[in-house]
């Protein structure tokens, strides 16, 4: 088999991951490139390792969040969008979500949450899971954040010299053609415009029932002396995020299966 960059590794394992709950374990295969889910931490089974976890250690569940824009250190932010730049576009001024996204170098990504939520791991019962030792070759699911609308940007480009620039906006008006953003209580959002070069995705539920889960953490179970979990991504979405990581996150949301160099 070809060498594969990280990239590529993580690209498919992630798209190819079956479940990705919190709480899951299992086996992350670099060979065949997939996520092989073998139990839960939560279920039954696994009481005998780690009695009343369930009730003791429930996953916490955070509160709706407004909106949150993750990008890669090679995307910078320009400003936000002007009105007059689109003069068709009058309602980019009441919009809640906007801007614009230069590309300096290379591939980068822009990934625009709207109504976030993190579900995830207590941090303290870590400890305790890295001291059992049918855990040790597998990895965990640590966290996950669901919303109910995303936008993403990839840049297409290995090199780019001049630099790429999308520009991404949730608009209130109804009339504007797009996805509708609509939340959980049936209360239309808005739709999502955008403008510039580059790969845009951009979607949300029309009844505001489900949600997208565009990230996700997956950590490896260890155990050396100080650190007990070897973590794989950022358990927060507030956190820097390598550029490798961010550039995942836009291809599951997209839903395709993109070779990162």
């Amino acid at each position: 088999m070809p060498a594969l960059s990280r990239g590529q590794i993580y690209v498919d394992l992630v798209l190819k991951a079956e479940v990705k709950w919190v709480g899951d374990y299992g086996i992350a295969d670099k060979d065949i490139r997939e996520f092989r889910k073998e139990g839960s931490i939560y279920s039954d089974e696994f009481a005998q390792y780690f009695p009343n976890i369930k009730e003791q250690h429930a996953p916490l569940v955070g509160r709706r969040g407004d909106s949150t824009i993750i990008k890669s250190s090679n995307a910078e932010q320009l400003k936000e969008l002007e009105p007059e730049e689109f003069t068709c576009l009058r309602e980019l001024v009441d919009a809640p979500v906007k801007g614009t996204w230069k590309i300096r170098r290379g591939h980068a990504a822009t990934l625009v949450l709207i109504t976030p939520r993190t579900t995830e791991l207590p941090r303290e019962v870590l400890d305790r899971l890295a001291e059992i030792s049918m855990l040790k070759d597998f990895h965990l699911v640590t966290a996950v954040v669901k919303c109910h609308a995303y936008a993403c940007y990839l840049s297409g480009k290995f090199l780019v010299v001049d630099g790429d620039e999308v520009s991404l906006a949730l608009i209130n008006s109804r009339p504007i053609p797009g996805d509708p953003v609509v939340a959980e209580d049936g209360v239309h959002i808005g739709n999502w415009w955008s403008d510039g070069g580059g790969f845009v995705k951009h979607g949300g539920r029309k009844g505001g029932k489900g949600d997208f889960t565009p990230v996700f953490t997956l950590e490896k179970i260890r155990r050396p002396c100080l650190d007990y979990f070897r973590r794989e991504t950022s358990p927060s979405i507030q956190e820097f995020l390598p550029d490798i990581v961010v550039a995942i996150l836009i291809v599951v949301v997209a839903g395709l299966s993109v070779g990162l160099a």
